[in-house]
C-alpha cells in the first residue's frame, strides 16, 4: 500500500469499496445460474405451518434501477399464487435455484395482472448478521445505533405488504391514528387483518418458508406483523427481505405463527394467521430485512388501562408493549384507542379526564392529568398525551427504562369545554405598585358568555416602557415554554427535563403573563439575557461574533381555572409609566 496516498483519495476508494459489497447485488455478484428463463422454486406456507414449493421463473435482472443496486425479477408459476397473485405475508419467502438459496421474495408491482416479484439477494440480507449480539441476552439500549448498511431500494416496486394481525380491537380503531404526527408513516405498508392465538406444538421448529411474526403488542389486545422466514442457521433467523419499521437495531419479540388460510383479492391478496408463542427476538430491522435470534424473549413494557364512566368502573385492560423509543408511544395510544372503542359513550356529547402515570426505573414517577376534548376529538387529544412516553424514552439527558405505564380515563357524558373569545384591559397605562386588570370573555360550549377579571399587581421598581400581556391556554403555554427552552440550549438534568414535560398544567387553566420584550446576546454557547440597548449596539458592529436574539421575559404569571377544558389565546399591549 502506498502510504502517501492522499486522504481524499483513500476516502473515495473506501466509498467505492462499500458500494461494491455483495449487499448491492451488483453485476459481478450475480451467480451464473441467475439468468432469464432459469427455473427454481420458493418455499411459503398457505395453510398450517408446512411450507410448500412454488415454481418460479427468473425473468431477468433489472440492471441498476437505483445506484449500485440490481433487482432480480421472478414470476411464480404454481397455484395458489398463480391465480391469487403475490400475497401479503409472503415477504421473506426463500427463493432457490438448483437448491441454492439466492434471496427472498420481498417486492411486488401494485395491481400487476401476473404474480411478478422482486427478490432481495441473500448477500444483502447476510449484511445484517454482524449486527446480531453474540447471545440473546444483550438488552443494552446503547446498541441502538444507526446501521452502516447501504440503502437497498428498487424503483417502481413496493415492499410486499405485511398482514398486521389484530386481536381484541375493531379494525376502525386504526383510523383514529392516521393523522397523528407520531403515526402518519406507520400504516402505509400494512394490511390489517383479524387474527387469533395459535395452539402450536412448541416443538415445531422454525424453518425456511415458515410463517413468523413480530409481536408489537400483547395481552388483552394483541398486534403482530407476519411474514416468512428466509433462512434459519442454528439460532439465527433472517426474514421478510425488506424493512418492517426501519428501526435499525431493535429488540422485538419473535413468535411462531400458523396460516389459517389465504384470501384472494383483486386489490391485495393476503394470508390470515394465528400468532403462537414467543421464541426469541428480532434485533435488526433494516433495508434488506430483519434478523433475530431464537432464545430468550425481550422485555416488554406493561401497560394498564382503566376506564370509568361518570365515576363508575367500566373496563380494565392489561397490555405489554414493545420497548422501543420510536414506537412505544404509538402502541400505547393504539391500545388506549382499542379499549375506548369497545366502551365509548353512546353520543358525541362527552369529555375525557385522563391521568397518565409513567413509572421510570430509579426515578420519580411522572404523572400528567388532562381534560381533553369535546366529542370524538377528546380521543385524539388524549392520544397526544401518550406522545410524552416517546419524549421520555428519547430524552436528550440520559438513557432511561420505563417500568410501567398506567392510564386512567374518566368519561364524562357532558361537554366540559370553554373558548376564549376576547381579552382587554380596563386601562392601557399603569404605574409600578398599581394593579393591571385584565378582562376576559369566555364562551361555554352551547352556553352564554362568561366574564372574568384577572388582577396583575405591578411590583415597585418595574422599569417603565412597552410591555405585553399574553393570555394562553395550556397547549399554547406549552409551546411558548418549549421555544424558550430551545433558546437555552440544554436541560440541566433529567429532573429539569421531566419538570418541563408537565410545565403547562391541566387543560382547564388559562395562563395570564405579563411579558417584557428584550434582546439576548448569544456568545458561542453562552447567553447574556436582557441585554441593554448599549450592548446591542456594540454587538451589531462589523466583525462581531455575537448574535442578537429577541426574547420575552416573564414578569408576572397568574392563572384562571375553569370547570372544563379552555382553549384560546390573546395578546394585549400595555404601557408602564414611571413611578
Amino acid at each position: 500500500m502506498n502510504l502517501r496516498t492522499p486522504i481524499p483519495c483513500l476516502t473515495a476508494a473506501l466509498i467505492l469499496l462499500t458500494f461494491a459489497l455483495p449487499v448491492t447485488g451488483g453485476e459481478t455478484d450475480m451467480p451464473e445460474a441467475i439468468r432469464p428463463g432459469t427455473r427454481g422454486h420458493i418455499l411459503s406456507c398457505f395453510s398450517g405451518t408446512e411450507p410448500i414449493r412454488q415454481e418460479i421463473e427468473i425473468l431477468g435482472i433489472l440492471r441498476n434501477p437505483d445506484p449500485a443496486a440490481n433487482a432480480i425479477l421472478g414470476k411464480i408459476l404454481s397455484e395458489p399464487v398463480k391465480s391469487a397473485g403475490i400475497m401479503s405475508g409472503m415477504s421473506g419467502s426463500p427463493v432457490y435455484i438448483d437448491d441454492r438459496l439466492i434471496g427472498a421474495m420481498s417486492f411486488a408491482f401494485p395491481f400487476s395482472t401476473e404474480p411478478i416479484c422482486g427478490i432481495t439477494p441473500i448477500e444483502a440480507m447476510d449484511q445484517l448478521i454482524p449486527y446480531l449480539p453474540e447471545t440473546g441476552q444483550i438488552r443494552d439500549d446503547s446498541r441502538r445505533s444507526r446501521l452502516l448498511i447501504p440503502p437497498f431500494r428498487y424503483s417502481r416496486m413496493l415492499p410486499i405488504r405485511m398482514p398486521l394481525v389484530i386481536r381484541g380491537m375493531p379494525d376502525s380503531t386504526l383510523d383514529m391514528f392516521k393523522d397523528l404526527p407520531f403515526s402518519r408513516s406507520f400504516f402505509s405498508e400494512w394490511t390489517p387483518v383479524a387474527g387469533g392465538i395459535s395452539r402450536l406444538d412448541p416443538e415445531i421448529p422454525l424453518r425456511p418458508g415458515s410463517p413468523v411474526a413480530a409481536v408489537l403488542m400483547d395481552g388483552d389486545i394483541k398486534m403482530a406483523a407476519t411474514g416468512t422466514a428466509t433462512a434459519v442457521n442454528g439460532n439465527r433467523v433472517l426474514a421478510f427481505g425488506h424493512p418492517m419499521m426501519s428501526l435499525g437495531q431493535c429488540d422485538i419479540p419473535m413468535a411462531s405463527a400458523e396460516i389459517v388460510t389465504y384470501i384472494p383479492s383483486l386489490a391485495n391478496s393476503f394470508k390470515l394467521a394465528n400468532i403462537g408463542r414467543v421464541m426469541g427476538s428480532f434485533f435488526v430491522d433494516a433495508e434488506p430485512g430483519v434478523a433475530g435470534l431464537i432464545g430468550d424473549p425481550p422485555r416488554m413494557i406493561p401497560m394498564q388501562i382503566i376506564i370509568r364512566r361518570n365515576g363508575h368502573p367500566a373496563s380494565e385492560y392489561t397490555l405489554r408493549l414493545i420497548n422501543d423509543p420510536r414506537r412505544t408511544a404509538l402502541f400505547s395510544a393504539i391500545g388506549a384507542g382499542a379499549a375506548l372503542s369497545f366502551i365509548g359513550p353512546k353520543s358525541d356529547d362527552f369529555s375525557c379526564e385522563s391521568t397518565l402515570t409513567v413509572a421510570i426505573r430509579n426515578r420519580e414517577n411522572l404523572q400528567i392529568s388532562r381534560i381533553t376534548g369535546a366529542g370524538r376529538n377528546a380521543y385524539e387529544e388524549m392520544f397526544k398525551i401518550l406522545a410524552v412516553i416517546g419524549e421520555i424514552l428519547q430524552n436528550p439527558v440520559l438513557p432511561v427504562e420505563i417500568e410501567s405505564i398506567h392510564l386512567a380515563v374518566d368519561i364524562v357524558e357532558t361537554i366540559l369545554f370553554y373558548q376564549l373569545e376576547s381579552a382587554d384591559l380596563t386601562t392601557g397605562r399603569s404605574r409600578p405598585g398599581t394593579d393591571l386588570t385584565v378582562r376576559l370573555t369566555v364562551k361555554e360550549y352551547r352556553g352564554s358568555p362568561i366574564r372574568r377579571l384577572v388582577k396583575l399587581s405591578l411590583p415597585p421598581g418595574v422599569q417603565p416602557g412597552s410591555y405585553g400581556i399574553k393570555i394562553m391556554d395550556a397547549e399554547s403555554y406549552r409551546r411558548f415554554q418549549s421555544e424558550k427552552r430551545v433558546a437555552e440550549f440544554f436541560y440541566r438534568d433529567f429532573a429539569d427535563f421531566m419538570a418541563h414535560l408537565d410545565a403547562a398544567g391541566p387543560e382547564n387553566i388559562l395562563h395570564v403573563l405579563l411579558i417584557q420584550p428584550s434582546s439576548d446576546i448569544l456568545v458561542g454557547h453562552g447567553l447574556l439575557p436582557n441585554s441593554p440597548p448599549t450592548m446591542e449596539s456594540l454587538n451589531r458592529l462589523p466583525g462581531s461574533t455575537c448574535r442578537i436574539r429577541s426574547s420575552e421575559t416573564i414578569i408576572l404569571h397568574d392563572t384562571v381555572t375553569f370547570p372544563g377544558r379552555i382553549n384560546g389565546k390573546a395578546e394585549i399591549a400595555v404601557e408602564i409609566l414611571p413611578e
